[in-house]
């Protein structure tokens, strides 16, 4: 009984370990997009903006990050 208990904390801090470094990982991926984004609208060559608005420019206004909101989806 003492191993069956041990065994199952043990994959039970496994698992939330695995999740939180997802997590982590999704994280990072969202910031990088939002600031290859900002950068892009930054760069003359590459930004939608006139050159009036990209010096007054100083970033995108994103709501929080929020990986309950996630949406899993297939494309075929």
């Amino acid at each position: 009984m003492k191993y069956l208990l041990l065994s199952i904390c043990s994959v039970f801090i496994f698992c939330s370990a695995y999740a939180q470094t997802e997590n982590e990982k999704a994280i990072e991926e969202i910031l990088e997009f939002r600031r290859g984004l900002d950068s892009d609208y930054q760069d003359p060559k590459e930004s939608p903006l006139g050159e009036k608005n990209i010096a007054n420019f100083t970033g995108h206004r994103f709501f929080p990050i929020d990986l309950g909101l996630r949406v899993w989806a297939k494309a075929e």
